[in-house]
């Protein structure tokens, strides 16, 4: 058989790609995650605590070389032994990979151009890279409460209690005037519906003024049960695993709920700037802190833990931005969200700016297209005007 003869220059310069991300401590009784990267692999492997070997390791690739019969790139595999792992890896892990990805989807597309698998296999690559769907295949893979989801689910559909599913729309429509679009609000991700009332208050809010409210949602498999809000008739509900979408913004103004900020709703907001930009120089995105949900070990800065931060990691998996700003202050709060901002949407805008409730917080530059800013407007509770 015959074989590719991949450039010199290319493995040159796959191997100056090449990333190993250290061994990272977790919480206490949570164990080390290690991080491998290169431009075809990512391969995480986590022990508890006292183990000098690995309890699981979990590995993506882009090529064929060692995966099993019938596996196609882009999907995961086990290379041990299927063992729970803490909540606090995926934290951990999932932000790694979204930069990863970020960085590395150009090189990973060469690669699987170059491939030897068969044609089918890099097309089914070539897609997951594309849309950005390698995070799901670390959700699917981490996720603890997708367990007790399914217990829920089962529970309503015997008492004939679940709520109503939702639609999904094959083709949205042109966002205009002041939308919202709503980035994965399910029990899947914020477990405890820590978002659901102020949510609740944002859409009504949004569809008492007439504007559309958009849906990104990722497939529960479980008739949509785990979607958190009591409006089960959004404008337009859209597939989306990652936080990607294909909406075209004819308006530089919009609103954002949901989560995660660090992972697929920073993804959600970097194509909205996207098409924003495509008619406006400067983009606004504004939210509602008690309405927007994040991992509190994503708002850990090294060298800055305080007792609040503490407090933080006390309340569960999941927290509102409204429980991080009112634990550690503005100030701090805001810090801890520029280091997310700064690796979540990094090329999105030349300029990236922070408000709450009204008022400048920092400003960044990144290497997003030249001359175009994205203005972060977070409020504690909803404005009476937007101006």
């Amino acid at each position: 058989m015959m074989r590719r003869t991949i450039p010199l220059a290319y493995l040159w310069s796959a191997c100056l790609l090449a990333t190993t991300v250290a061994g990272t401590a977790l919480a206490d009784g949570d164990g080390s995650v290690v991080v491998e990267a290169t431009p075809s692999a990512l391969t995480i492997r986590w022990a508890r605590d006292g183990h000098s070997t690995p309890d699981r390791a979990l590995t993506l690739r882009a090529d064929c070389d060692g995966a099993p019969d019938g596996w196609v790139p882009g999907e995961s595999f086990d290379q041990r032994p299927r063992s729970p792992l803490p909540w606090t890896v995926y934290a951990v892990v999932a932000e790694k990979a979204n930069a990863w990805l970020r960085e590395r989807s150009q090189d990973l597309l060469s690669l699987a151009a170059l491939s030897t698998c068969p044609a089918e296999r890099a097309w089914a690559f070539r897609q997951t890279v594309e849309r950005g769907s390698l995070l799901q295949v670390l959700t699917d893979a981490f996720l603890p409460q997708e367990e007790a989801a399914m217990v829920a689910y089962a529970q309503g559909k015997a008492a004939g209690a679940l709520p109503a599913s939702i639609p999904r729309t094959a083709t949205p429509p042109v966002l205009k005037g002041f939308p919202l679009v709503v980035t994965h609000a399910s029990r899947m991700f914020d477990s405890g519906g820590r978002i659901a009332p102020a949510l609740d208050e944002w859409i009504s809010d949004f569809k008492g003024r007439g504007q559309q409210v958009i849906y990104l949602m990722s497939d529960d498999r479980l008739e949509d049960s785990t979607w958190l809000t009591s409006d089960r008739s959004p404008t337009a509900a859209v597939a989306s695993t990652g936080g990607e979408h294909q909406l075209a913004l004819k308006t530089s103004t919009w609103a954002m709920a949901g989560g995660y900020w660090s992972l697929c709703l920073s993804e959600t907001v970097s194509r909205a700037a996207a098409s924003a930009f495509e008619g406006h120089k400067t983009a606004r995105v504004i939210g509602l802190l008690g309405a927007l949900y994040e991992d509190p070990h994503a708002l850990r800065r090294p060298g800055h833990e305080s007792s609040a931060i503490s407090e933080l990691l006390d309340l569960g998996r999941e927290i509102t931005l409204r429980d991080a700003w009112e634990l550690l202050g503005p100030w701090d709060f805001a810090q801890s969200l520029r280091s997310i901002t700064h690796t979540a949407l990094q090329g999105s805008a030349a300029r990236v700016s922070l408000y709450l409730d009204g008022k400048f917080q920092w400003s960044v530059s990144e290497k997003g297209p030249k001359g175009s800013r994205l203005q972060i407007e977070l409020w504690s509770k909803i404005p009476t005007h937007w101006d």
